[in-house]
């Protein structure tokens, strides 16, 4: 069995972790998918996920023409079915764009799933009608977030569960264990990324965000030994911003604070198992936090974030990026939080049902 998968596949680790359950859940059926590279490290080591890959021009140039037409350096191959697994695959960034080429092209063409994401943000009504159509054609769509299945929530083969990562493995003695004491963790995000729909609204607080960011680690070095900044996403900003945040440190502290870069997804995951405290702006900052039990505080950026929190944990300790860049904020350990033992539990169960139409597919098959 071979199954084309598209994405994201640029080393952001919410998108890399997909890519890694995916293939321990299907170990006999051989995946592709196309990255630069640079990037296809991060699955060198799936013996079922083949990579083909592109320099830096020739992936921009493929990226630009699925846009425009249904180009594919790989329609020439043989293949079973068409998985995209991600999350903000669906977002309208231009007005006008609507329902993009190859997608309307191959719905029909292949038996077409998609695992994991959420709708939008949009600004015309046509772009969801499109992509309702799109929806209808696949074989199984399954959303992440209940505002993202209410939209299209008619169709027959529309689903939701929890998001994919809730189905990684986390070793049993991981859950709720920090190895050592006093350790923060933060997952920081550049706001001045400017591919982002919402990137006016967010770079207007880049500086305080950054800034109040420093003070949470200045607060902490206070009792704790030291910090870690994250970057999930080095092709996103993530590690640049973590060295503007250590600069905000007082130069004393500095040499406790420490930028993790050239980690593997799984690497990253233990170094938040690892932690006591946990501050996360990333999207699977929050659901890594919920599924390590890791005390936390989440910092959300976008609405994504803001759905599923309430759709699972409400209760959570949770800023919009506005509140957290607030010039007089006030930082409380004690209120940073995890989900129950028992939720989890129930949300990994459901979280399973992200890949109902797919087992269906590939065991009927």
């Amino acid at each position: 069995m071979k199954v084309l998968l598209r994405g994201y596949f640029a080393s952001n680790l919410g998108d890399d972790l997909f890519i890694r359950i995916i293939s321990h859940r299907y170990p006999t059926t051989q995946f592709y998918l196309e990255c630069s590279a640079m990037h296809s490290l991060n699955f060198q080591d799936l013996s079922n996920v083949t990579v083909i890959t592109h320099n830096r021009l020739t992936l921009r140039i493929r990226n630009m023409l699925l846009k425009m037409i249904n180009y594919s350096s790989l329609s020439m191959r043989k293949f079973d079915a068409i998985v995209e697994i991600g999350g903000s695959i669906f977002q309208q960034q231009v007005m006008g764009r609507f329902l993009l080429p190859y997608r309307r092209a191959n719905v029909t063409a292949f038996p077409y799933f998609v695992i994991g994401s959420n709708f939008g943000p949009y600004f015309e009504k046509k772009f969801v009608l499109e992509h309702r159509a799109f929806f209808a054609h696949t074989v199984g769509t399954v959303f992440r977030d209940k505002f993202s299945y209410d939209l299209f929530r008619d169709l027959p083969n529309v689903s939701y569960a929890p998001d994919v990562v809730f189905n990684l493995s986390v070793p049993s003695n991981a859950l709720g264990q920090a190895n050592h004491g006093k350790v923060l963790v933060i997952a920081p995000i550049d706001l001045s990324l400017s591919v982002r729909a919402n990137f006016e609204s967010l770079v207007a607080h880049k500086q305080e965000y950054e800034k109040n960011t420093a003070k949470i680690i200045s607060k902490f070095l206070e009792f704790g030994e030291y910090v870690q900044l994250l970057p999930f996403s080095m092709a996103e900003g993530d590690g640049e911003a973590a060295k503007r945040i250590k600069a905000y440190v007082p130069e004393q502290a500095q040499s406790r604070v420490s930028i993790l870069t050239n980690l593997t997804a799984d690497q990253k995951v233990s170094t938040i198992a690892d932690c006591d405290y946990f501050v996360g702006s990333r999207f699977h900052a929050m659901i890594l936090a919920w599924l390590l039990q890791r005390p936390s505080l989440i910092i959300s950026y976008s609405k994504k974030t803001n759905h599923v929190k309430s759709d699972l944990f409400e209760e959570q300790y949770f800023m919009s990026v506005s509140e957290f860049s607030d010039a007089n904020l006030e930082f409380d350990f004690s209120q940073m939080n995890t989900i129950s033992p028992v939720k989890l539990k129930k949300i990994q169960d459901l979280a399973r049902l992200q890949f109902k139409y797919l087992d269906e597919f590939l065991t009927s098959v």
